[in-house]
């Protein structure tokens, strides 16, 4: 977990916290300091023993980024990082998406760019998926979170974005080879 640094070009600060993942990709041991000073950058970096949940392999997407924010923590929302919430950080930190369409003068600070990304690849690469559909609060995976039909839609649509959006990034990997 890293401060947010928005001097820097991929918004990373000074480290804050680090953690592990269990089998179920569940974040371990994650002690934020306090005072807490949100947002932050979080960054899932997998390693030799990593294994995707879906398939059992090796990941094909090797870091997944995401972001903690105040709102986040005040409603207690887990955190996920997926291919989606990946590229709107990095689109948050670029400089095409301060000068984006859409994107007034004042929507330059981190969560409102961070939100403006986030629409930008729902429309982009959510294969379908509802504009409606919040990549950085909505489980990619059914949850204790996800009991009602209209959420389970959101989630189920989310999780078949990703999963097209990995298999166009495994294809274009193996084409490349």
């Amino acid at each position: 977990v890293y401060a947010v640094d928005e001097s820097q070009s991929d918004f990373k600060g000074s480290l804050i916290a680090t953690a592990a993942t269990d089998s179920q990709a569940a974040i371990t041991g994650l002690e934020l300091p306090k005072p807490l000073t949100p947002p932050y950058l979080i960054e899932f970096v997998a390693d030799e023993d990593t294994v995707d949940l879906t398939t059992g392999q090796a990941p094909v997407i090797t870091v997944l980024k995401s972001v903690i924010t105040q709102g986040m923590l005040d409603a207690e929302t887990p955190v996920y990082a997926t291919p989606l919430t990946s590229m709107a950080v990095d689109l948050a930190a670029s400089e095409d998406n301060v000068s984006g369409a859409g994107v007034t003068p004042e929507a330059v600070d981190f969560e409102a760019r961070l939100q403006n990304a986030a629409k930008r690849v729902t429309s982009t690469v959510g294969f379908g998926m509802d504009a409606d559909v919040d990549i950085f609060g909505t489980p990619p995976l059914i949850d204790e979170s996800t009991d009602t039909e209209d959420e389970q839609g959101r989630t189920v649509a989310y999780r078949a974005a990703v999963e097209a959006l990995t298999a166009v990034v495994f294809r274009m990997s193996e084409e490349s080879r």
